[in-house]
């Protein structure tokens, strides 16, 4: 059998997407084989959009800053469409995606495609899946686990439970 090369991850760091500063961000130490939660957003932008989808982001990041006051954009990671990974919180710090629930001291990824798309693309799946590997996280939760909401969706839900 052949084994496809690890995907080469493009993470760009907030500074370079985000126009402001996070607030003071708490430190939430993240160990090999903590679990992470997976969230989604497709609405807003054509898929393949990556200005566009950064600006969504930019949109959150500001909403959750400046509207709800907390110390940044809620994730920990965002991918987009195309497989770019933008920081988000990070890693080791303490995020605000899963409301008020313990998961929030764990990684929350963001996955990002366009207007009307019922699904992410499989770059961003891929792009997920690789790092997870690179950053030794173990099991897989949807959003829906730690809060009363639809997030992260019909297909998401499958993919997660098959992908764990």
């Amino acid at each position: 059998t052949c084994v496809p090369p690890p995907l080469t991850l493009e993470i760009i760091p907030r500074s370079r997407w985000c126009p402001f500063t996070p607030r003071s961000l708490s430190v939430s130490p993240h160990r090999p084989g903590d679990f992470h939660t997976v969230h989604w957003f497709g609405p807003g932008t054509p898929a393949g959009d990556r200005a566009g989808e950064i600006a969504q982001c930019v949109g959150f990041a500001r909403y959750h800053q400046f509207t709800l006051g907390w110390s940044f954009f809620a994730y920990s990671y965002a991918i987009l469409s195309d497989g770019t990974v933008l920081e988000g919180r990070g890693d080791n710090v303490y995020a605000a995606h899963a409301g008020h629930s313990g998961a929030n001291a764990k990684p929350g990824i963001l996955l990002m495609a366009g207007t009307g798309q019922p699904r992410p693309t499989d770059r961003a799946l891929e792009v997920l899946q690789e790092l997870r590997r690179v950053k030794q996280w173990g099991r897989r939760y949807m959003h829906s686990e730690w809060s009363s909401t639809a997030c992260p969706g019909p297909f998401l839900n499958g993919w997660v439970r098959s992908h764990r």
